[in-house]
């Protein structure tokens, strides 16, 4: 079976299984315990089979939740989530700036058991939900609310990969996957060699790829993982020298050296 089998089927049964039961929402400035995970995206994970707990931040401190069957987490953009040891499956949307990935995901993982699909753009009504969800807050009282509005995401992101995302070129279509998978990975060692067997392109043609879009591969990512910790810098209390190696700098005067070479500060100034 194919990924896109995967992750339909995945999602399928979640939504077959509705209502959802409990729901919660991950947001505040708690900081980032080590391996947590922090992907700059809105990220809604709901629980299809097993039990586990989950860490998330809830205003300026950070809650344990237990999970079971239905039970969904939205996690906003600004937070974090670390799952703790257990043996749950989740299907995962990660809605990005312009596309959609919908993953299938295991926490005692062997290879091949963790898998994604990258959509072109993100329906309207999936963003409308989400800003929704994040209007109510961490009211108790609005839990019927935020039920509805977590089912209502589900069903536009199947009807988003029944249909294949939107209708772009293959040329935009293979950017954004070029950007998914760079986002997935910006902690690791990378090379273009590497990103080129992911995303199944010549090393060549992944360079023409970046200079179609005004820089050369090096240049893009280093861009790419500037933003990122920029972003980070600007929107959590996690120290320098972590927001650099989720960044792809495990050496923090790397990663001082970069920011003063491209951005013209040093990382613990663009905190401001």
């Amino acid at each position: 079976m194919d990924n896109m089998a995967i992750v339909r089927q995945a999602l399928a049964g979640v939504i077959d299984r509705m209502p959802l039961a409990t729901c919660h929402h991950a947001s505040g400035q708690a900081t980032p315990p080590l391996g947590a995970t922090v992907s700059d995206c809105h990220r809604l994970l709901v629980a299809a089979a097993g039990r586990s707990r989950m860490r998330l931040p809830r205003g300026a401190d950070p809650v344990v939740i237990d999970l079971a069957v239905g039970d969904a987490v939205l996690v906003d953009a600004r937070a974090w989530s670390q799952p703790l040891p257990g043996n749950m499956t989740f299907v995962v949307l990660f809605v990005d700036r312009d596309h959609l990935r919908i993953g299938h995901w295991r926490q005692q993982r062997q290879p091949g058991e963790s898998v994604r699909v990258i959509l072109p753009g993100v329906p309207p009504a999936l963003r409308l939900v989400l800003q929704a969800t994040l209007a109510l807050g961490q009211n108790p009282a609005h839990a019927p609310t935020r039920r509805c509005l977590f089912e209502a995401a589900l069903h536009e992101a199947q009807h988003h990969l029944q249909t294949g995302g939107d209708a772009v070129s293959p040329g935009r279509r293979l950017w954004q996957a070029v950007c998914g998978w760079l986002d997935l990975h910006l902690a690791e060692p990378i090379d273009r060699r590497t990103v080129a067997a992911a995303i199944g392109v010549h090393p060549g043609h992944l360079s023409r790829v970046f200079r179609t879009h005004g820089e050369g591969f090096t240049d893009g990512l280093i861009r790419r993982r500037l933003e990122r910790a920029v972003h980070l810098l600007s929107t959590s209390d996690m120290p320098v020298a972590e927001i650099g190696r989720r960044c792809g700098y495990p050496d923090p005067a790397a990663f001082a050296n970069a920011c003063r070479r491209r951005l013209g500060r040093s990382p613990r100034a663009l905190r401001g």
